[in-house]
């Protein structure tokens, strides 16, 4: 049942993810007086200028949203021992999850087939710009690390199964909010 749990709540964490990410794209726009649109997989700006800040909204909604993860697992830690069956716990994690994002662009950015759709954290690193390789060595190295220190050091419970059936919700809620749910909810 704890397995189940764990799948469960990143196949959720996966769906609320992407909706989170599109929400801070969304934010965004508004600020900058646009009359932006929601998207299974994509928000529309609907304004005339501020591409730099729309486009920073997501990633920058994920980053936040993940740190606000850690904090809380690291201020957790200080008193319990991190278990990935207790709910409090797995909550904790999965937000600091967020930040798997950031890892899974810069892999997928780094090989060598063109997606059709171009990632935000391009976007950005272009207008700043940062050699993509580069920015996504970074991204890659400091995200992947603190994830990594999640993963092996702070979480002391059920890691194996945090790891196993966390990535198979993911895939799985990945899966079926991008070709079933998505376009059937918010096409």
């Amino acid at each position: 049942m704890q397995k189940l749990k764990i799948t469960i709540w990143f196949f959720l964490a996966a769906i609320a993810g992407t909706l989170l990410h599109e929400c801070g794209h969304y934010a965004a726009g508004i600020l900058l007086g646009g009359s932006p649109v929601i998207r299974y997989r994509s928000t529309v700006f609907g304004g005339a200028s501020g591409d730099f800040i729309f486009t920073l909204g997501g990633p920058l909604q994920t980053i936040v949203t993940g740190a606000l993860g850690f904090i809380g697992l690291m201020w957790t830690a200080r008193k319990e021992t991190i278990d990935a069956y207790r709910t409090k716990h797995l909550l904790w994690v999965v937000l600091t999850f967020f930040w798997s994002r950031e890892v899974l662009r810069a892999l997928l950015c780094m090989l060598p087939y063109e997606t059709g759709w171009p990632a935000d954290e391009s976007k950005l690193l272009n207008a700043l710009n940062v050699p993509l390789h580069i920015g996504y060595i970074a991204l890659l190295i400091v995200f992947g690390a603190l994830l990594l220190y999640v993963t092996l050091s702070v979480v002391k419970e059920h890691r194996k199964e945090l790891v196993i059936y966390g990535v198979a919700g993911s895939i799985i809620g990945w899966v079926a909010w991008m070709y079933w749910l998505g376009p059937l909810l918010l096409p």
